[in-house]
C-alpha cells in the first residue's frame, strides 16, 4: 500500500479544499457571515487549477463534503433508532456531488485546459488572463449557470433536498434578496457565483499582468453593475411595500423546542401545552388565522383523542381559523399483517367551529428525512438514516379556503367538509 506523507497531502491541495468548504459553511447559520459565500466558489476553482479532471472533481468534492458536514451538524441532534451519524455522513457525501461536479465542469467542459503538474497553477492563471474579455465573461456566466442547474437538480432528485442553497446564505441582506421575487433563490445563487468567479478572473489578471493596475476592473464591472441594480431595486421595493387588496391578520407560533424533546414521547404533553400557551398569548390580539409549524402536535392531530379536543376547543373559543402540521394516517388499500396503515406528513385546516375541514398531504418528500430511498430493495439503508420509516406522498394539491367573517359569526361547513372531520374525531390510530 502506498503511504501518503503529510507533505504529499498538503501539496495535494486537499487542506485548501476543506478550508474552502468550511468557509462556505460559515456563510450559513450559526456563524452566518454572508460575505464568505461570495469567496468560496471562486476559491474552489482556484484550488483546482492545474489539476486534471479526476483531481479537480476530488478537490471540489472534498470542499462540498466539508461544507455539508459542517452545515448539517443538526442531524446529529436527532436521538432516534439507527445510526444518525452514518446518515449525516451519507447525506453529506451525496450532496457533495454538487460541488465536485461543478468544479470539474467549470474547469473542463467550459474550456480550461487542465494539465497536471507541480508548477501549473500560474500557467493556468495566465491561460485565463490570456483569453479575450468576452470569453472570460461567458465563462463566468457559464460557471454561475452550471451551479444553479446543479442546485436545481439536487433540489429535485429523489424528492429533493433544497437545504442550504447558496442564495439562502444572504437571508439577512434584505435589499439584495428582493429580486428573488422574480428569480427565486436561484437568482441570488447565480449572482453570488458569477461575482465569485469574476473575482477569480480579476485575481488572475492582477497576478499575471501586474503592470496594468486597473485591468482587473473590467473583470468585475458587469457583476458589480448587477449587484448595484439588485440593491437599488431592493431598496425601492422595501420603501414602497405593495398595498394588498385585503388584509389578513396571522399569528405564527414557533416554539423553541430542542430536538431531544421532539423525539422523546415523555415530553409530548409538555411541548403541546407550551404550544397552546403561546397560542393563547398570541390570540389576545386581533387574529384571523393561527398558524402552527410542521409537526406541531406530538401525534395525529385529527385522530388522537388527547389532542383533537384541545385544538377544537381553542378554535371555538377564539373563533379563529387554525392551520397546523401533523402526521396523518390512512388504511392501506391492500393491508397485510405487518402493515395496515400508510402514513403522511400533512397539514390541516381547522374552522372556527373546531372542525377539521381540509387536509393536505405533502407530495414532495425530503430524501432521508421523510422517506428512505430503495427501502424495500436495500433494507440496510434504513439504518443509515434518522427516520424509522417512510411517509407516503400525497396525490393532489388541496386549497385551504376560509371565510374570514366566520371569526365573529362562524358558519358550519358544508356536508362534504363535515364528512372529512367526523370519522377522524376521537378515533385513535
Amino acid at each position: 500500500m502506498k503511504k501518503i506523507s503529510l507533505n504529499t497531502f498538503v501539496r495535494s491541495r486537499f487542506p485548501l479544499a476543506l478550508f474552502a468548504g468550511l468557509l462556505l459553511a460559515a456563510s450559513f447559520p450559526k456563524i452566518g457571515i454572508a460575505g464568505f459565500a461570495w469567496i468560496a466558489p471562486g476559491l474552489m476553482l482556484a484550488i483546482a487549477l492545474g489539476k486534471n479532471g479526476r483531481q479537480s472533481f476530488r478537490l471540489g468534492y472534498a470542499a462540498g463534503f466539508a461544507h455539508y458536514l459542517a452545515s448539517l451538524y443538526w442531524l446529529l441532534n436527532i436521538p432516534v433508532t439507527g445510526f444518525p451519524i452514518l446518515g449525516w455522513v451519507a447525506l453529506s457525501a451525496f450532496l457533495a456531488l454538487l460541488t465536485g461536479t461543478w468544479v470539474w465542469l467549470c474547469l473542463k467542459a467550459l474550456g480550461v485546459n487542465q494539465v497536471s503538474g507541480e508548477n501549473k497553477w500560474i500557467e493556468r492563471l495566465k491561460e485565463i488572463s490570456s483569453w479575450s474579455w468576452t470569453r472570460r465573461i461567458f465563462w463566468t456566466l457559464g460557471c454561475a449557470a452550471t451551479w444553479v442547474a446543479l442546485e436545481m437538480t439536487i433540489a429535485r432528485l429523489f424528492g429533493g433536498f433544497p437545504w442550504n442553497l447558496l442564495g439562502a446564505s444572504q437571508y439577512r441582506l434584505l435589499p439584495l434578496i428582493q429580486f428573488s421575487s422574480f428569480t427565486g433563490v436561484y437568482g441570488v445563487s447565480f449572482l453570488i457565483v458569477w461575482t465569485s468567479v469574476s473575482l477569480l478572473c480579476a485575481v488572475a489578471t492582477i497576478i499575471t499582468r501586474p503592470d496594468l493596475r486597473s485591468v482587473w476592473i473590467g473583470e468585475i464591472i458587469l457583476p458589480m453593475l448587477a449587484l448595484v441594480t439588485a440593491f437599488t431595486f431592493g431598496f425601492h421595493k422595501l420603501r414602497q411595500p405593495p398595498v394588498a387588496a385585503r388584509e389578513l391578520s396571522v399569528a405564527l407560533i414557533q416554539p423553541s423546542i430542542p430536538q431531544t424533546m421532539i423525539w422523546n414521547q415523555e415530553n409530548d404533553f409538555a411541548r403541546f401545552q407550551n404550544l397552546i400557551q403561546l397560542s393563547e398569548q398570541a390570540l389576545t390580539n386581533h387574529v384571523d388565522v393561527l398558524l402552527w409549524p410542521e409537526a406541531a402536535t406530538p401525534s395525529f392531530a385529527a385522530r388522537d383523542t388527547n389532542f383533537f379536543p384541545v385544538i377544537s376547543q381553542l378554535a371555538r373559543e377564539h373563533r379563529v381559523w387554525i392551520i397546523l402540521g401533523s402526521d396523518d394516517a390512512g388504511r392501506l388499500e391492500h393491508p397485510t399483517e405487518k402493515e395496515q396503515y400508510e402514513y403522511y406528513n400533512a397539514s390541516f385546516l381547522v374552522s372556527p367551529y373546531g372542525e377539521f375541514v381540509a387536509r393536505y398531504r405533502k407530495r414532495n418528500l425530503v430524501i432521508f428525512g421523510e422517506y428512505i430511498p430503495f427501502e424495500h430493495t436495500l433494507p440496510f439503508i434504513k439504518w443509515l438514516t434518522p427516520v424509522t420509516g417512510s411517509f407516503t406522498p400525497g396525490d393532489k394539491a388541496v386549497p385551504f379556503e376560509m371565510e374570514l367573517a366566520e371569526r365573529r359569526a362562524p358558519v358550519r361547513p358544508d356536508s362534504e367538509n363535515r364528512q372529512l372531520a367526523e370519522p377522524a374525531r376521537g378515533v385513535p390510530i
